[in-house]
């Protein structure tokens, strides 16, 4: 905890909770990343104006984060969130390209939109199948 941040035992309850939170809802999260999503979501539950600029920033780095995907944070999905589960079955699988990521509606759409390029037919069946049952809303 940092010490210039967290100085009562309110503080200290903030800032362990915003971390759960982080390790929840932002698995990929590592590091600098992990800290600075800490730091925002525990200055937002602080509370001020100040804070919940702060925190506004960080929804837009949150996002930003959800669209990058490094070769370590695509080895850390789930085999599930791959639109070709059979190519993404081990560690090292997931880290190369072709089995579609689709943890996210963004990336679901890019498989798309990619596998209608590079993906035999019956693959990219295979892949719209399983993009439009986890987000039936692309499939309208």
């Amino acid at each position: 905890m940092p010490s210039n941040l967290v100085k009562t035992q309110r503080d200290e309850h903030l800032w362990n909770k915003a971390k759960a939170i982080v390790r929840k809802e932002y698995e990929l999260a590592s590091g600098d990343r992990f800290y600075q999503l800490v730091n925002g979501i525990y200055q937002n539950m602080k509370g001020g104006k100040k804070h919940a600029e702060i925190g506004y920033k960080i929804n837009r780095y949150i996002e930003k984060i959800a669209r990058e995907l490094t070769r370590e944070g695509r080895a850390k999905i789930k085999t599930k969130n791959f639109g070709l589960p059979d190519k993404a079955k081990s560690t090292l699988a997931k880290k190369e390209s072709g089995n579609y990521p689709i943890h996210d509606i963004e990336h679901a759409r890019s498989a798309l939109r990619y596998g209608a390029r590079f993906l035999s037919s019956s693959d990219y069946a295979k892949l719209k199948n399983r993009v439009y049952k986890k987000y039936p809303s692309l499939g309208e």
